[in-house]
Order: C-alpha cells, then structure tokens, then sequence
C-alpha cells in the first residue's frame, strides 16, 4: 500500500484525453505534471472531483521534446497539500520495485475522506531493470512493466528497500527537469514498440502488448526510422521493379 503523501498528488485528469497527473512543488510554487498526449496548450483541462468533472485553468510552463512525453502546468490555484512527496533520481538497485500510478482505461475506485472528493488512483507494479548513466549526463532508467492506457501521466514512485519512504521518479529543486528527462518509463516502451515493428510485428500485436484500447494510441508510442523508410523505398518503388 502507498503512502498518502503519494495519493495526495495524483489527478484524474481529461485534457486531449483521459490520462493522470500529480503535483510537485518547487520553491513554494506548485506545478502539475503530466504527458504531453494528455495535456497540451490548446485543451481545456479538467480535474475529477466529487464525481464531476471542474476546470483547472493553468498556464503552461513547458513540454517536452522528442520522446519526452511529459508537459509541465502551473495551475491558478493549489491543488495538493502541502505533504512533501520528494523527489529521487539515482541510487537505484536493478531489479528493485518501481509503481505506476493513474487511472487506467478511466477505471478508478471510492477514497473517501482521505481522498477529499477525488478518486482512488490504481497502482501498478514495475520492475527496474537497467539504468544508464550516459556522457550527456542525462540519467536515463528502464522499467519493466507493461503501462496500461490511462496511467500516462502518472507518477512512477520507489521507496528505499525495506521502507515506505516513497518518492517519486526525478531530480530535487528543478521544473525543467521533467521536460528533458529522458529517463522515463515511456522511453522504454517507445523503444520496444518501435524495434517491434521494424522487426515485422503487427501493430496490433504492439497495441495488446502496451495495452491500448484505441489503435490510435498505439501510433503515438511508434516511429518508423529513415533508415527503414529508405529501405521500403529501395526495394519497392516502381523504377527498381
């Protein structure tokens, strides 16, 4: 079971989409943290509260770029309370648990008091299997776990071994952090579903394995590189025929 000081910072959020979102403070501000497929400057953001879904108006700090799936708000008014959930980035033991938290396929579960009026999140257990640490210094950490639609977003917390001293995946004092890091659990599943398909997979196949619902989603997480472009091309446009 997670800590409160977990729970108190995750959002049931629909922006673009439906996804999941959580709070981290710096300086005294507080920002909320998501995926840029779920929140972008254009959408209208909601937050799921007493059954209902309110408006968070927000200002956005920043998002990020490439396989960086991550957008960082600063929403108009504070939504968590103030019990620190900190920050951590290295130190980890491969093979050490890792959790997912949201709200996958829109599911979610009664809080009550301890919520105050928002839903209980779902939580997913990972597993960290490699970490890298490469000359750009950007710490970059892999998770094995299969990350069903709706837990975009969403925190990934570890404790230290044999605690509940939970913290949350990135780097203590900096906003900017979660808009280049490249350490994120997506990072992992970008890299899978993309080798995947250019090794011959059906896309669908790919869709069961991430766990979409929408095909649509599935396309997101995929790329197709030059390199396997200019080879299709080679091989089958009409001059080589």
């Amino acid at each position: 079971m997670l800590t409160l000081n977990v729970y108190d910072r995750v959002f049931f959020v629909r922006g673009v989409k439906y996804g999941t979102a959580f709070t981290v403070d710096v300086d005294g501000k507080q920002y909320l943290v998501s995926a840029r497929h779920v929140i972008n400057s254009d959408c209208d953001l909601k937050i799921f509260h007493d059954r209902k879904w309110k408006q968070c108006p927000f200002t956005l700090v920043g998002s990020g770029e490439g396989e960086a799936d991550i957008t960082v708000l600063a929403p108009r008014h504070r939504l968590s309370s103030e019990i620190p959930l900190d920050p951590a980035i290295g130190n980890f033991i491969i093979g050490q648990d890792v959790y997912f938290v949201g709200y996958p396929y829109k599911m979610w579960s009664e809080g009550g008091d301890v919520m105050s009026g928002r839903p209980l999140p779902f939580v997913k257990k990972g597993t960290i299997s490699a970490g890298m640490d490469p000359t750009d210094d950007v710490k970059r950490l892999y998770v094995d776990a299969i990350n069903n639609e709706g837990f975009s977003g969403g925190p990934l917390v570890v404790a230290k071994p044999n605690t509940i001293d939970y913290r949350v995946i990135g780097k203590k004092g900096t906003v900017p952090f979660y808009l280049t890091v490249k350490g994120a659990c997506h990072l992992f599943r970008h890299s899978m579903a993309t080798q995947m398909l250019e090794n011959g997979a059906d896309i669908r196949y790919i869709q069961a394995i991430l766990g979409h619902k929408d095909l649509n989603s599935t396309q997101i997480y995929t790329r197709v590189c030059i390199s396997k472009l200019k080879a299709v091309h080679a091989a089958t446009h009409p001059c080589r025929l």
